[in-house]
């Protein structure tokens, strides 16, 4: 799922969130790459929904990124099963301002690849040659996750989610495996600093699920010292990355050719360990789909209703506890991709509909 952000904005690093949504839209209908009425519409909860429950609960939002913004018929079954029912809202990614992206990274190497200053073997760690359009791409994926932790921060929503992020290899001053900036990084330190009274009742309130068949290694190093962002990460033992993996709080690591069995009894034992230990009060899950059996690149076992079920422990975890959940992508390679594209669907949707039931 990588369509290249054709009609993205020229516009880099801006204050003015607002003013840049207005041009991703218009830009991207001009263009003829998305529908006004599914990707700028705002949908909440409709009085005649049959979900009750859900309607004291507030809106699901979904945040789209730019590589999902110009190719929205990616996902034509999610989009037409959760907004007729008012179970979600979609909204075009906004960029990323420079306040949010050195949250965490340096202003140097922030200033450095915007400006097409990276060292060819630095470009070579990023994994892929410098454009135009790979920064407005990096800009959006980090500006939709840190819009969607404000989304969950300053509104009722218990539930917002990122159709694209997950970039969890990026470094503070650096990029990595197809990672430049660390966007669920970038909105946890975000949120410290500007919803201080969000995260209040716990010493440990940002609980960072990384369930990505990649460990999360840029986001583990970042918060190597800060005490009060817990990162677990259950990745591939085997699987990339092979010489810069970190240490997270906890890491599990996965044999190769895992399947539903083994990686459900992870997630069912460490799940309820991190809440009942740490007490978090916002969530970011990396809900990569590459621990399919059908991923090119994996390495693991599990079937799509596996995925299910793991998606659903992290679901019943946060509902049970009344904490809001941020979701991101992350990876998913299958070829045919369709199995991917299923399965990252299926993540989403599941969500709306067990948030909405509470």
């Amino acid at each position: 799922l990588s369509a290249a952000a054709a009609g993205a904005a020229s516009v880099l690093l801006t204050d003015g969130a607002d003013a840049t949504l207005e041009l991703l839209e218009r830009n991207a209908v001009a263009n003829g790459h998305c529908r006004a009425d599914v990707d700028v519409a705002r949908l909440r909860w409709g009085d005649e929904s049959d979900l009750e429950s859900a309607a004291k609960r507030g809106p699901f939002d979904l945040i789209m990124g730019s590589d999902l913004l110009y190719a929205p018929e990616a996902f034509p079954e999610l989009l037409e099963s959760l907004t007729p029912r008012g179970l979600a809202s979609f909204h075009p990614s906004p960029l990323a301002t420079l306040n949010e992206l050195t949250a965490c990274h340096t202003a140097e190497y922030v200033d450095r690849y915007v400006n097409n200053k990276l060292s060819e073997k630095e470009n070579r760690r990023v994994g892929f040659p410098w454009s135009q359009a790979s920064v407005n791409r990096s800009l959006s994926s980090t500006g939709g996750t840190v819009a969607a932790m404000r989304e969950v921060c300053t509104t009722p929503a218990v539930l917002s989610g990122h159709l694209a992020g997950g970039t969890h290899h990026a470094f503070a001053d650096a990029g990595e495996g197809f990672c430049v900036f660390n966007d669920i990084a970038c909105a946890a330190v975000y949120a410290m600093e500007t919803f201080p009274e969000r995260l209040r009742g716990s010493e440990t309130p940002i609980l960072i699920i990384d369930l990505d068949v990649h460990q999360g290694n840029g986001t583990a190093k970042i918060f190597e010292d800060e005490t009060r962002v817990v990162t677990f990460s259950a990745h591939g033992e085997k699987n990339y990355p092979w010489r810069t993996k970190q240490r997270s709080t906890h890491d599990v690591d996965l044999p190769d050719g895992a399947d539903d069995a083994t990686c459900l009894r992870v997630v069912n034992e460490w799940v309820p360990f991190l809440f009942e230990t740490y007490r978090p009060r916002l969530v970011f899950f990396q809900a990569g789909v590459d621990a399919l059996r059908e991923d090119s690149f994996g390495r693991l076992g599990m079937t799509r209703a596996g995925m299910l079920r793991r998606n659903h422990v992290v679901y019943d975890a946060c509902v049970a506890a009344d904490v809001p959940l941020v979701i991101t992508m992350g990876g998913g390679y299958s070829r045919p991709f369709d199995a991917s594209v299923a399965a990252h669907a299926d993540v989403f949707r599941s969500a709306a509909y067990r948030f909405a039931a509470g």
